[in-house]
Formats: C-alpha cells, sequence, structure tokens
C-alpha cells in the first residue's frame, strides 16, 4: 500500500502475489523497491511518482525471505532467510552466491537459523544478524 501523507489515506494497493511481505528495501537511487515474500520470491518494483509497478521477480529460494539490503552500486542484493543469505545480481535476477550461515548457539547446534538483517556494504562485504545471536561478516564475493 502507498499512503499518501497530506491526506492521510491509502493512494492504492497492490498484491505482491507471494503471499505475506516479510521484508521490502528501496534501491539507493530510491527508483526500485524489493520485496521479499513468504514463498521464498524476491520481486522488483519501479517507483514512479504516480504508482508502484511490477517489474520482475528474481530466481525464487526455498524459504520465506525475511531481510534484503541493496549493494551501494544497485548491482547486487543480499537476501536473508532460513538457514543461509543468497546474492543476487540485479540485473539477470539470478542467484550468484549462497552462504549457509552456522547454527550453532553456545555449542549447541539448533534446528533452524534465521537471518534477521542483512548489510551489503560497498566493498562487497555482507553483515548478517540471526536467531542464533551472531553478528556475522562475509566476503561476497567468495
Amino acid at each position: 500500500m502507498e499512503y499518501d501523507l497530506q491526506a492521510l489515506n491509502i493512494k492504492y494497493a497492490m498484491d505482491a502475489f507471494g503471499g505475506p511481505i516479510w521484508s521490502m528495501a528501496a534501491s539507493p537511487s530510491g527508483s526500485q523497491l524489493l520485496v521479499g515474500c513468504e514463498d521464498g520470491s524476491v520481486k522488483l518494483f519501479q517507483i514512479t511518482p504516480d504508482k508502484i509497478q511490477f517489474e520482475r521477480n528474481f530466481d525464487r529460494q526455498k524459504s520465506r525471505i525475511l531481510s534484503l539490503s541493496w549493494h551501494p552500486s544497485g548491482t547486487h542484493i543480499a537476501a536473508g532467510s532460513i538457514d543461509y543469505i543468497s546474492v543476487f545480481d540485479v540485473k539477470s535476477g539470478s542467484a550468484v552466491h549462497k552462504m549457509i550461515v552456522d547454527r550453532q548457539y553456545m555449542g549447541v547446534s539448533k534446528r533452524k537459523c534465521i537471518v534477521w538483517g542483512v548489510a551489503f556494504l560497498s566493498d562487497g562485504t555482507i553483515i548478517s544478524v540471526d536467531s542464533a545471536g551472531k553478528v556475522q561478516f562475509w566476503d561476497s564475493a567468495t
């Protein structure tokens, strides 16, 4: 939904067609919007002055997309899910890297590790925070 902040009402609404939306991130230029959905899809929308318009889907992942972050250049995104982080090429919409997170917490293996947040830095480093209480730094190139 987009809200008109002057009139304090809904300007328009649209469906993401991926079930509940878990995460959203605007591009560095502010002209595009990523949406992470329950069905494992990442959807790209174009933002115009009049509306938000669906552009395309990225490669679907195994589980819901809980966190998203754009690389500052706008060429790649990081998507946090359950047990892994995916890196996508924005131009192709394809996953180019997948990083499996460590499930251990205090020496005990947990069933699932939820990646609640990701941040993509300009040098290619991805920072993740997860349900195991860990902050991890990843090299997205390797």
